[in-house]
């Protein structure tokens, strides 16, 4: 398969590089939602930066080494930094929100405890022409003519182009039924609210595409696809 492009949840957990040594993990990528230019790279620390999370600038992520290894154009105090003040950043933006508690916590009794998975790390949200990633994974589909059906399985991450040229879709939502590969250049927007990917083609025309079939078979459709990648913005 292309080093060039990468399923995102073959990335996802992937393990980073800083120039100095130290190793983190890829938790979330965030994209422009009408150019599907990446922006952001959100990753988790690991070792002796465990419970680190930290937003950084996709720019920073290195993929031109041979060895395949990816490695981030920072060193370890930058990565700090980058946490603490993205941490700092959440904390204010939380405090104009009403206090709710968190779905992981029983409130039906007077002795709530947390429950042994709650995340330490705090969780910064993009901004509002930003969106992640993961999010984006399970949306559902709505074709031209405001059908829905389907859904988004996953998307292929152009790591040299920095950019989501395709998203994995099924074409039936709750089913097992066939995957594509959908160009974001026939997507003509997202509906938040909804969750919906909403795209320029007909359910029809979908339907007309290669089913790429199971995830070890339909890598091959992303061999050579860099002729596919369609340009946006």
């Amino acid at each position: 398969m292309s080093e060039r492009l990468r399923p995102f949840r073959h990335l996802e957990g992937e393990r980073v590089w800083t120039e100095d040594g130290h190793a983190a993990r890829i938790h979330d990528l965030w994209y422009d939602d009408r150019s599907f230019v990446l922006q952001r790279l959100v990753v988790d620390g690991e070792g002796d930066l465990d419970g680190l999370r930290a937003v950084l600038p996709f720019a920073v992520l290195d993929v031109s080494h041979e060895d395949g290894v990816l490695r981030l154009s920072l060193k370890v105090d930058a990565l700090r930094e980058a946490s603490d003040s993205r941490r700092a950043h959440t904390v204010r933006h939380s405090a104009h929100l009403p206090r709710r508690a968190p779905r992981n916590v029983r409130t039906n009794s007077a002795k709530s405890v947390p429950a042994a998975d709650a995340r330490p790390r705090s969780m910064p949200q993009p901004h509002p022409r930003q969106l992640a990633v993961r999010r984006t994974i399970g949306y559902g589909l709505r074709d031209s003519e405001g059908r829905r059906f389907g859904a988004v399985a996953d998307a292929v991450i152009d790591l040299g182009g920095a950019c989501l040229p395709f998203l994995v879709v099924r074409t039936r939502r709750y089913v097992r039924g066939r995957r594509v590969l959908q160009p974001t250049g026939e997507v003509r927007g997202i509906d938040r609210s909804e969750g919906d990917v909403l795209l320029n083609t007909s359910k029809k025309q979908v339907d007309l595409q290669d089913d790429i079939g199971r995830e070890q078979d339909w890598q091959q459709h992303l061999e050579g696809g860099d002729a596919d990648v369609r340009n946006r913005g």
